[in-house]
Protein backbone atom coordinates (compact mmCIF):
# COMPACT_ATOMS: atom_id res chain seq x y z
CA UNK A 1 0.00 0.00 0.00
CA UNK A 2 1.32 3.26 -1.06
CA UNK A 3 2.46 5.70 2.09
CA UNK A 4 -0.40 8.68 2.52
CA UNK A 5 0.35 11.36 0.69
CA UNK A 6 -0.07 15.11 2.30
CA UNK A 7 -0.10 17.45 -0.86
CA UNK A 8 -0.01 16.70 -4.23
CA UNK A 9 2.20 19.32 -5.26
CA UNK A 10 5.16 16.90 -5.41
CA UNK A 11 3.41 14.99 -7.72
CA UNK A 12 2.31 17.58 -9.82
CA UNK A 13 5.75 18.98 -10.69
CA UNK A 14 5.99 15.09 -12.05
CA UNK A 15 3.94 16.08 -14.65
CA UNK A 16 6.71 18.44 -16.12
CA UNK A 17 9.01 16.52 -15.84
CA UNK A 18 10.61 14.87 -19.43
CA UNK A 19 9.98 11.38 -18.86
CA UNK A 20 6.54 9.85 -19.90
CA UNK A 21 6.86 7.47 -16.94
CA UNK A 22 7.10 10.18 -14.80
CA UNK A 23 4.34 11.38 -16.23
CA UNK A 24 2.33 8.12 -16.20
CA UNK A 25 3.46 7.34 -12.64
CA UNK A 26 2.28 11.19 -11.39
CA UNK A 27 -1.30 10.01 -12.73
CA UNK A 28 -1.25 7.23 -11.39
CA UNK A 29 -0.87 8.79 -7.63
CA UNK A 30 -2.82 11.73 -8.62
CA UNK A 31 -5.97 9.32 -9.84
CA UNK A 32 -5.22 8.03 -6.40
CA UNK A 33 -5.84 10.49 -4.50
CA UNK A 34 -8.03 12.75 -6.55
CA UNK A 35 -11.23 12.39 -3.61
CA UNK A 36 -8.75 14.01 -1.34
CA UNK A 37 -6.71 16.42 -3.25
CA UNK A 38 -8.79 17.68 -6.51
CA UNK A 39 -8.62 21.18 -4.94
CA UNK A 40 -4.60 21.08 -5.95
CA UNK A 41 -4.75 19.38 -8.74
CA UNK A 42 -6.85 21.81 -10.18
CA UNK A 43 -4.84 24.55 -10.10
CA UNK A 44 -2.96 22.76 -12.31
CA UNK A 45 -5.73 21.02 -14.49
CA UNK A 46 -3.94 22.65 -17.81
CA UNK A 47 -1.25 20.29 -17.06
CA UNK A 48 -2.93 17.03 -16.78
CA UNK A 49 -6.02 18.26 -19.90
CA UNK A 50 -2.63 18.62 -22.05
CA UNK A 51 -1.47 14.98 -21.86
CA UNK A 52 -4.28 13.88 -22.60
CA UNK A 53 -4.45 16.10 -25.47
CA UNK A 54 -0.88 14.56 -27.10
CA UNK A 55 -1.20 12.02 -29.06
CA UNK A 56 1.92 10.38 -28.43
CA UNK A 57 1.78 10.23 -24.55
CA UNK A 58 0.37 6.30 -23.73
CA UNK A 59 -1.52 7.23 -20.61
CA UNK A 60 -3.94 9.87 -22.52
CA UNK A 61 -6.96 7.80 -20.92
CA UNK A 62 -5.39 8.20 -17.33
CA UNK A 63 -4.83 11.70 -18.14
CA UNK A 64 -8.52 12.23 -19.36
CA UNK A 65 -10.06 10.12 -16.10
CA UNK A 66 -8.29 12.57 -13.61
CA UNK A 67 -8.95 15.81 -15.38
CA UNK A 68 -12.97 14.80 -15.40
CA UNK A 69 -12.71 13.71 -11.61
CA UNK A 70 -11.06 16.92 -10.74
CA UNK A 71 -13.81 18.77 -12.76
CA UNK A 72 -16.64 16.61 -11.06
CA UNK A 73 -15.52 17.53 -7.74
CA UNK A 74 -14.91 21.12 -8.88
CA UNK A 75 -18.36 20.96 -10.14
CA UNK A 76 -20.28 19.72 -7.30
CA UNK A 77 -18.30 22.08 -4.86
CA UNK A 78 -19.48 25.47 -6.98
CA UNK A 79 -23.14 23.71 -7.30
CA UNK A 80 -23.03 22.68 -3.51
CA UNK A 81 -22.14 26.90 -2.66
CA UNK A 82 -24.61 27.99 -5.02
CA UNK A 83 -27.11 25.78 -3.07
CA UNK A 84 -25.71 27.36 0.44
CA UNK A 85 -24.48 24.25 1.33
CA UNK A 86 -21.30 25.42 1.62
CA UNK A 87 -20.45 26.97 5.50
CA UNK A 88 -19.90 30.54 5.77
CA UNK A 89 -16.64 32.04 7.53
CA UNK A 90 -17.53 34.37 10.26
CA UNK A 91 -15.50 36.85 11.18
CA UNK A 92 -15.67 37.76 15.11
CA UNK A 93 -15.12 41.29 15.74
CA UNK A 94 -14.61 42.47 19.24
CA UNK A 95 -16.80 45.55 20.52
Amino acid sequence: MPAAVASAEGLLALLDEPSDDLKKYALTRLDGIVNDHWFQISSSISSVEALYEDDSFTARNLAALVASKVTRHTTLCLTNADLGFVPQLRVRTRP
